[in-house]
């Protein structure tokens, strides 16, 4: 296959099939833990952009960031009411 858009964008098809594979097969008590422990990382990546002096977030990281953050909040609460657990 020769090299260019085309075989790069197989290749991303390729690992987003994976990656949602990977987290329809994880199952929503793990995804809902995994956002849970990746919320507090926001904040270390909010304190590095701010170093830099760099825009905090694009628009993507934005909205990746609010469903991180909406997750983590929903894992909680699935926490403390029973619905999942450790």
């Amino acid at each position: 296959m020769e090299r260019g858009p085309h075989r790069e964008l197989v290749i991303a098809l390729l690992a987003t099939l994976c990656t949602a594979f990977l987290v329809y097969a994880a199952g929503l008590r793990f995804v809902l833990l995994s956002f849970i422990l990746y919320a507090p990382a926001t904040f270390l990546f909010v304190k590095a952009r701010r170093e830099q002096k760099r825009r905090l977030f694009s628009p993507v990281e934005a909205v990746v960031c609010a469903v991180s953050i909406a997750g983590a909040v929903v894992g909680v609460i699935a926490l403390v009411v029973g619905w999942i657990e450790l």
